[in-house]
């Protein structure tokens, strides 16, 4: 079986990141793709996220409506900072047949080297990079490593940070993120402080 893996905190889950991997899904020919929301994101430490629970529900209601996802909860479960390494090794050995493909922004491979044992997740998976907004800088000049595939995704110029700041300025979301995840957020009056 071919399986995506795409992982994040979803703090909220928007149309950038549906767009994206049903994109990916599609030119990769996936059977599957598995959508874990990040427990802690080692790479976000010093930022709050909204607690874990509603992440989840939220990415559940984003995702949940395509049978070629499924919200996979092991990182939440998971003590401590949530390592991509780690869930790769549990699902190899899970599942040894598969083969994973970790989807991953292009903004990510400038860090890609400070994650825990690049190395070897490359020996575990193919990595593959989905197109995102870079912010202009030195450090995503030249962004190459021809481990990665990257993949000619539709470009969504919107960001979970985006979404937040504009509920902090009481600016509207509609359509940004999917519709039960706007309700939620409105019900919830979540990002609102």
């Amino acid at each position: 079986m071919r399986t995506g893996i795409f992982g994040g905190t979803f703090d909220p889950p928007h149309m950038g990141h549906l767009i994206a991997v049903e994109a990916a899904r599609g030119l990769l020919h996936l059977d599957l793709v598995r959508v874990i929301p990040a427990a802690m994101s080692p790479h976000k430490l010093q930022q709050e996220s909204s607690p874990a629970s509603m992440r989840l529900k939220m990415t559940l209601l984003a995702f949940g409506g395509n049978p070629a996802f499924v919200i996979d909860e092991r990182e939440l479960r998971r003590e401590g900072p949530s390592y991509m390494v780690d869930t790769l090794g549990e699902l190899r050995r899970e599942s040894p047949g598969d083969e994973f493909f970790l989807m991953i922004g292009k903004d990510n491979i400038a860090e890609f080297g400070t994650w825990k044992e690049p190395e070897r997740i490359f020996q575990m998976c193919t990595v593959v990079s989905l197109n995102r907004p870079l912010p202009p800088g030195p450090r995503f000049e030249g962004l190459s490593d021809k481990r990665i595939q990257h993949l000619d995704t539709p470009l969504v110029e919107v960001s979970s940070s985006t979404i937040r700041q504009r509920l902090r300025d009481r600016k509207s979301i509609r359509y940004l993120v999917p519709e039960a995840v706007h309700e939620y957020i409105l019900g919830q009056r979540l990002y609102l402080d």
